[in-house]
């Protein structure tokens, strides 16, 4: 199997064995040069789920394997744009859910809260990411958030439907609202100092 980074050979793999390893340390290296992966292509077609596309096709039909990568400043700053596009919906749903609760619908929220849970984490894997490439001295918003998220999922396990709401709509909206200021004034122009 042929291995290329960003279109160009780095090597081959002629083992079965540890295949998959040998093309995470490809990765690794890349990332030591300030790129992250963007797009693994396996004989040509662009796989989102390569590891298992790899793990589950005979070793053999495998001819080529191309890595594809960008600046980590580029993958940050799509990264934030994406999240300044999606947190006034993430907001909407939090306020639509806290009303929910409050007229007595709880019934209507379970399928939303994993929803809102799952958003809410990619939020605070997002505020990580940004804290240790551009700001590892600051801990306030990822630590607030990591705390009212464990509130928040306290409060759901114990049905307390009532302060549920109220970290909702009083905590997290809050929160969101402040953080997605701070992305687009202070974060994103950042990325274009990062190499």
């Amino acid at each position: 199997m042929l291995v290329l980074l960003d279109g160009k050979e780095i090597g081959s793999i002629e083992s079965q064995q540890n295949y998959i390893v040998d093309l995470k340390k490809h990765i690794s290296k890349a990332s030591t040069q300030g790129r992250v992966l963007q797009t693994v292509t396996i004989n040509g077609l662009s796989i989102d789920n390569w590891e298992e596309v790899l793990a589950n096709t005979p070793f053999g039909n495998i001819k080529e394997v191309n890595l594809i990568t960008i600046p980590i400043n580029q993958a940050l700053a799509e990264t934030i744009t994406s999240a300044l596009e999606y947190l006034p919906q993430l907001e909407e749903t939090l306020e639509n859910t806290a009303t929910l609760i409050q007229q007595g619908q709880e019934k209507e929220v379970g399928p939303v809260i994993n929803r809102v849970i799952d958003g809410l984490e990619w939020y605070v894997q997002l505020l990580a990411n940004i804290q240790t490439l551009l700001e590892p001295s600051k801990t306030d918003r990822l630590n607030s958030m990591n705390t009212q998220l464990g509130k928040l999922v306290t409060a759901w396990e114990n049905q307390d439907f009532s302060l549920v709401a109220d970290l909702l709509r009083y905590e997290l909206v809050p929160e969101l609202s402040s953080g997605r200021r701070w992305l687009g004034e202070e974060v994103l122009p950042q990325t274009t100092c990062l190499h």
